[in-house]
């Protein structure tokens, strides 16, 4: 059972991280789950044991947890499923709301910020739409041609709306941010992916430990620390591995990931004929910065698309604070530019990775980055750009004048 204080995906953990924010201002923070059935049977396997899981990682006192239908469905179940789900979210937030009388919702992913506008509008509060991606695009990308037409105007009618009737947007990068003013001229505020300042894994020691415990001692090592969803870019990433590999035999690549994707990861790469020179970990959340600092350098490719255009990949932030350098394509956010323009890293070409000559080059470019990286420098890069304090004081700033505190 995994427990809400080792939160597997980026997402949850970006909550608890915003939560923590705001109690630090001493802004009282009350938690909903709206949740669907397996994490609602999770839940009620030991609701108690559940909870002080959330209080931990939170500190927040007040927490909720109700049961919901499922929002990926097809066109009609979910048009019903939307309407039962916002008929049971306001009766329970009527009964929460009697006695605390709430002044502000902020919902994560767009459904969820529909139905948030609806009690925003009824109970006369603010909301904040927290907007990680564009959902329908990320649909669209996983589900192919089993995505219909119906489905998809419904989806996009949903963000939309969020993003409409929201106080304020809370998006990951500034291209996200211009993306959201093409529909919509409400406030936005960019909060990225950021990483914990104090939590700082890097030193030399404790890399050369770590990858002398692995056996890993004379290889290069490439790390791809994410899930197997289709943006990630598993075959680009295969094809660079693969010429790689051809070229020289002391390359490994460590793969770190969430639980549900390793068994479909580890076919991957037999597949691919790539498994023999790899390694496949799924490891808390809160380990996988040690494992990073066993690495030499990171992996980030994306295809230019919407999805991958607007995105604030965690994977990043934590790759520079870890000390290594990152293999990055252009449309990663806003940080395929800002490797590029801070050297912390190479941009590559995804068209030309099964070119022997292109990846002859690069690998003598990730030779030469290596030779010359300040592990120091990056780390301190990053902890002085995208942590969570410093990049959050307009959300903080936000939530007083919208609570009327000074």
């Amino acid at each position: 059972m995994v427990y809400p204080e080792n939160p597997i995906y980026a997402s949850s953990k970006r909550m608890y991280e915003e939560i923590r924010l705001l109690r630090k201002q001493n802004l009282a923070v009350d938690i909903l789950f709206f949740v669907g059935l397996k994490t609602y049977l999770e839940y009620l396997r030991d609701p108690i044991r559940w909870i002080k899981s959330v209080r931990k990682t939170s500190k927040s006192e007040k927490i909720y947890v109700k049961f919901r239908f499922p929002h990926d469905t097809n066109f009609f179940l979910k048009l019903f499923f939307l309407s039962l789900n916002f008929i049971m979210l306001f009766f329970n937030f009527s009964l929460m709301n009697r006695y605390e009388n709430y002044q502000q919702i902020h919902s994560h992913n767009a459904a969820m910020s529909f139905y948030s506008c609806l009690l925003a509008k009824i109970f006369n509060v603010d909301s904040i739409f927290d907007c990680h991606g564009i959902r329908y695009q990320e649909m669209q990308m996983s589900k192919k041609h089993r995505y219909s037409r119906l489905r998809k105007k419904l989806d996009i009618f949903i963000e939309h709306f969020a993003f409409c009737n929201s106080g304020t947007v809370l998006t990951v990068s500034q291209s996200m941010k211009h993306y959201i003013k093409k529909i919509s001229v409400t406030p936005t505020i960019t909060l990225p992916m950021c990483i914990d300042a104090q939590a700082n894994p890097y030193s030399i020691a404790k890399s050369h430990k770590i990858r002398n415990y692995l056996k890993l001692k004379d290889k290069r090592v490439i790390v791809y620390s994410g899930s197997f969803a289709e943006w990630q870019c598993f075959e680009e990433m295969s094809q660079l591995l693969l010429t790689l590999q051809s070229l020289k035999n002391n390359y490994h690549f460590l793969f770190l990931i969430p639980k549900n994707d390793k068994k479909a990861v580890v076919n991957f790469l037999h597949e691919r004929n790539l498994f023999s020179n790899s390694s496949v970990y799924s490891v808390r959340k809160s380990r996988v910065k040690y494992l990073l600092s066993a690495s030499h350098i990171g992996l980030m490719l994306r295809k230019n698309s919407p999805v991958n255009k607007v995105s604030s990949p965690t994977k990043f932030s934590e790759y520079v604070q870890s000390g290594i350098p990152v293999i990055a394509s252009d449309y990663v956010g806003d940080f395929s530019n800002l490797i590029k323009k801070e050297k912390l890293g190479t941009i590559v070409d995804l068209s030309k990775l099964t070119d022997i000559n292109y990846v002859k080059n690069l690998s003598l470019a990730i030779e030469k980055i290596l030779k010359s990286v300040d592990s120091n420098y990056f780390r301190d890069f990053i902890e002085s750009t995208l942590s969570w304090d410093l990049n959050s004081k307009e959300l903080v700033s936000t939530y007083r004048s919208n609570l009327g505190v000074t």
